[in-house]
C-alpha cells in the first residue's frame, strides 16, 4: 500500500513536471513573438510573390490592419505590409482600376507559406494556399 501511494505521488509530481515544461515554453514562445509591424516604411518586401487568396472587404481588413497604404503602379493600387518575427507578408489587389471596397479576393504575397498564417493570425480570417 505504502509503494503504491509513493507511486501515485511520483507520477504527479512528473505530470506537474511535464505540465510546467509545457507551460514554459508555451510562455518563453509568446514573450519572444515581438509585435507586428504593419505597413511599416522600413519593411522589406523585396521578393515577395504571390502565396495565397484571403477574402474580405476593405472594410474588414482596415478594421483589423488599418488603413490600406495606396500605390500608384501600374497593377497594384493598394495593399498592407505585415511583418511578425522575420516573416513578411503582404496584401493587396491586384490589376484593379481602383481600391476594390466590394468584397474582394486579395492577394497574399510573401517569400515563404508562413506569410499566410501571418495574416490569418493578425485578421483572424481564414486564407486559402496558392497551389
Amino acid at each position: 500500500m505504502t509503494d503504491d501511494i509513493y507511486d501515485m505521488a511520483r507520477i504527479s509530481c512528473e505530470e506537474i513536471y511535464e505540465t510546467s515544461e509545457i507551460q514554459a515554453q508555451l510562455d518563453w514562445e509568446a514573450a519572444s513573438m515581438k509585435e507586428p509591424r504593419i505597413n511599416h516604411p522600413d519593411t522589406n518586401t523585396n521578393g515577395t510573390h504571390l502565396q495565397g487568396h484571403i477574402m474580405a472587404t476593405r472594410e474588414q481588413l482596415e478594421a483589423c490592419l488599418g488603413p490600406i497604404k495606396k500605390e500608384y503602379g501600374d497593377k497594384v493600387c493598394g495593399l498592407w505590409t505585415l511583418e511578425q518575427d522575420g516573416v513578411i507578408a503582404t496584401i493587396y489587389d491586384w490589376k484593379e482600376d481602383s481600391i476594390p471596397s466590394h468584397t474582394y479576393n486579395w492577394h497574399i504575397g510573401g517569400r515563404r507559406k508562413n506569410a499566410i498564417d501571418l495574416v490569418e493570425r493578425l485578421t483572424g480570417m481564414q486564407a486559402s494556399s496558392e497551389l
